[in-house]
């Protein structure tokens, strides 16, 4: 199992790292918080909450996707492809906390092994699990100290 282990993948390794790197930046700067992140060959699952200071997750993603490519093409890599528009789903309520959200984390963390990828989510390198997760995960090797 490797991450790039397949020719239907549209972003290898470096665009990926640059792509976590920059959804944490981006992040940062707005004030949202990012739950969990994880970037698979051709596409990202995150949980994210804006800052609630007129950002949208659009806007967010937006400029994601523009400083992605930016960085990418900086570093003498090819750029990152990217669909037009996204396909998101606003949390419930009963989702936004407790058991829900964590199943609904733990099934982004463990894409990468569904895809066979890895065999162990923290194996892969490029998953980006925020503060507030931390503390689940803290025992997992990879997880967090």
């Amino acid at each position: 199992m490797t991450d790039e282990h397949t020719c239907s993948d549209v972003w290898n390794h470096e665009q990926r790292k640059e792509i976590v790197a920059t959804l944490e930046g981006v992040a940062a700067g707005h004030g949202a918080r990012v739950d969990v992140a994880c970037v698979m060959g051709d596409h990202v699952h995150m949980l994210l909450a804006p800052s609630g200071k007129g950002d949208t997750i659009m806007q967010l993603a937006g400029e994601t996707k523009s400083k992605a490519w930016q960085a990418c093409r900086k570093r003498g890599l090819s750029c990152p492809k990217w669909q037009v528009g996204m396909h998101d789903h606003i949390l419930r309520p009963s989702e936004r906390c407790g058991e829900e959200w964590l199943n609904i984390c733990f099934y982004v963390l463990n894409n990468p092994v569904r895809a066979r990828y890895v065999k162990n989510w923290w194996d892969y390198p490029f998953i980006l699990v925020g503060e507030r997760l931390k503390p689940y995960v803290q025992g997992c090797p990879g997880g967090g100290a």
